[in-house]
């Protein structure tokens, strides 16, 4: 680098210090060929805002770049020049790259492969200090002419480890917002002048790709949207996930559930369409998975959407686990080799799951009879797939049957897809921060509307979670990449979050509803066989016996849970420790009699929830539930 030339600054001419190279003899002219130049260049324009104008480059002394090739001219013992050595055909040089954290210093190179493919290699600085013979047989595994020859590979990555440019490029090992940039596998979008960036992730599995035309997209997929809320808040969904971090939203998901053919898949794949395509399933992914590699796939879609379909798919064991995971965006805490601490992958995104089944009812089908937790389904709300019209999702037909629109829209989801996200993005980064006050002011004014008095927080946190939903679709709109008109996203939004939390529950904590129902419903289902009938004893005034009937009345008193018995003309069922704590199972026991005792159903004397009960002359202390508690709904 020439001396006192700011190591940032731009290069003093394009391509100083590097010839260009051009496609070996010629690029090839048939169509295959003509399109895969064309996707490549698309990919590379979008990452290297430089690709017409290569960066001036400083090779070390007796290292040049010529139009035949990478040269090395070196001296013998004697000092004396020898005849220039042929490293390998030539390519460019596009830039220095590290990550966020000044880590991971890569030389970025560009080169036509002999099919006349354009290439983009990433080659970290500490492969080339370690012999370099890997680096070199990477290269020539993706087309690069490398010459053979003993001392050449040290050659090459000495000349390459010490080259100098002012041009730097940022990794990124995750989708998402990098800086003011959105990386995805195939292009980056970000505003003019920023700081060009590269993605290190693995793309393998991920489908983000583009096919078609967006004006295809809007007529074939979101103008079906109009008069269809659920179609509405799906492609709504799928625009929210660039938002989340920008907002200061937590990640969270969505789950569509109805019978079979009812057409909540066609709306998984019609939110794919905004992102991408090309699988079975076109972007959207089975549930069937693994939690290892459910890390893997949130990591690919940060800042995105994910789209996983048919969660009976996924073991009942591992659901809630799951649901946890990808919506906490941090994946397990593992160590290295050495003990010390991995980096863990991170990620914030929308998901969309579909299913024949609520996440609870999934989780409680487990075989460890596993119970459902309220933040479980507060991290994937269950939205009924059903519009009430008789034909499952679908609310407008368009002249048509409910088979006939879902066929429609997924055969135009196979042929034009992964075209509105990156339209929705340049749109976005185009104006950030008035784009981004405009999504503050609709989500505002979306839980204005939403929120009733006497809403727990609960509830507010899921308003929240529509509200993100319902200002991604009006900026959609705004920017022109949906066919609705503004307002339709909000409306869909708000019906479909009064539905939600009519079924949650708006004006008592999840948690407390899911301890009286499962009290109740214990009492109902097992108040016959885990609870001992007593009657008075005989012989004390002071206490009660349990009612037998020999060997069988003793096998209840084993898996009893405890007694049932009146005092005072009124029936209650005593729950012993180790009933109650059964029954309580995976929450907290003390809250639970607590929360029991301040709804009226359970004795208790000067806040103490245990009372003493004489059974065949000994003093237990119990829970006395009241059987009323059987005659109530709790919604």
């Amino acid at each position: 680098m020439k001396p006192g030339r700011n190591p940032r600054a731009p290069p003093a001419s394009p391509g100083e210090g590097q010839a260009v190279p051009t496609p070996p003899n010629g690029p090839k002219t048939d169509n295959a060929s003509i399109a895969r130049r064309a996707q490549g260049r698309q990919a590379i324009e979008a990452a290297v805002p430089f690709a017409s104008a290569p960066p001036a480059v400083e090779w070390p002394p007796g290292y040049r770049m010529t139009a035949e090739g990478f040269i090395c001219d070196y001296t013998n013992a004697q000092g004396e020049r020898v005849t220039p050595v042929f490293l390998s055909a030539p390519f460019e040089v596009i830039g220095l790259a590290r990550d966020a954290h000044g880590s991971g210093w890569s030389v970025v190179i560009r080169f036509w492969d002999p099919d006349g493919r354009e290439k983009v290699q990433l080659i970290a600085r500490g492969r080339l200090m370690s012999g370099g013979a890997d680096v070199r047989a990477d290269l020539a595994d993706v087309g690069l002419e490398i010459a053979p020859g003993k001392g050449k590979a040290e050659r090459f990555c000495g000349g390459l480890a010490r080259v100098k440019l002012a041009a730097r490029m940022i990794l990124a090992d995750r989708t998402g917002w990098s800086g003011s940039a959105f990386v995805m596998p195939h292009r980056t979008i970000g505003p003019v002048g920023a700081e060009p960036v590269h993605f290190t992730g693995e793309s393998l599995g991920l489908l983000y790709s583009e096919c078609g035309e967006l004006d295809d997209w809007k007529s074939a997929i979101g103008a079906m949207a109009v008069g269809n809320e659920l179609l509405t808040f799906a492609l709504s969904a799928a625009f929210a996930g660039p938002l989340l971090r920008p907002l200061s939203i937590e990640g969270g998901g969505f789950h569509l559930r109805g019978p079979s053919s009812c057409g909540k898949t066609t709306l998984a794949m019609a939110a794919g369409s905004v992102w991408g395509g090309g699988g079975p399933l076109g972007y959207a992914q089975s549930w069937r998975s693994t939690s290892n590699a459910l890390e893997s796939v949130a990591a690919g879609h940060s800042d995105g959407l994910l789209v996983l379909d048919e969660l009976s798919l996924l073991a009942p064991e591992e659901a809630g686990a799951a649901a946890y995971q990808l919506a906490s965006g941090q994946a397990k805490a593992r160590a290295q080799t050495n003990g010390a601490m991995r980096r863990r992958a991170e990620w914030r995104l929308l998901l969309l799951s579909t299913g024949e089944t609520a996440l609870s009812a999934h989780i409680e089908a487990s075989r460890r009879g596993d119970k459902v937790m309220t933040g479980q389904e507060l991290r994937l709300l269950d939205i009924d797939a059903d519009a009430g019209k008789g034909a499952g999702v679908w609310s407008e037909l368009y002249g048509s049957d409910a088979a006939g629109v879902s066929d429609a829209i997924k055969n135009a989801a196979g042929r034009c897809y992964g075209l509105a996200g990156p339209a929705f993005l340049n749109a976005l980064v185009r104006d950030r921060a008035a784009a981004l006050a405009s999504a503050k002011d609709i989500f505002a004014g979306f839980l204005e509307h939403a929120r009733e008095s006497g809403d727990t927080g609960q509830a507010g946190r899921g308003a929240a979670r529509f509200a993100i939903v319902a200002s991604a679709g009006e900026l959609a709109a705004a920017f022109g990449v949906v066919p609705w008109e503004r307002g339709a996203a909000s409306a869909a939004a708000l019906a479909l979050f009064q539905r939600w939390a009519a079924a949650f529950g708006r004006q008592a904590p999840r948690e407390e509803r899911e301890i009286l129902v499962r009290l109740r419903n214990t009492i109902l289902s097992e108040g016959a066989t885990a609870f001992v009938g007593l009657k008075k004893d005989a012989a004390s005034t002071d206490g009660e016996s349990p009612e037998s009937d020999g060997r069988t009345g003793e096998a209840r008193q084993l898996k009893a849970k405890g007694f049932v018995f009146e005092h005072e003309r009124e029936q209650f069922y005593g729950f012993h420790a180790g009933g109650w704590k059964e029954t309580f199972a995976g929450l907290d026991q003390k809250n639970a009699a607590k929360i029991v005792a301040a709804r009226g159903f359970l004795e208790s004397e000067l806040g103490r929830y245990q009372k003493d009960k004489k059974v065949s002359g000994k003093k237990l202390k119990l829970y006395w539930v009241r059987a009323s508690i059987v005659e109530h709904d709790f919604g």
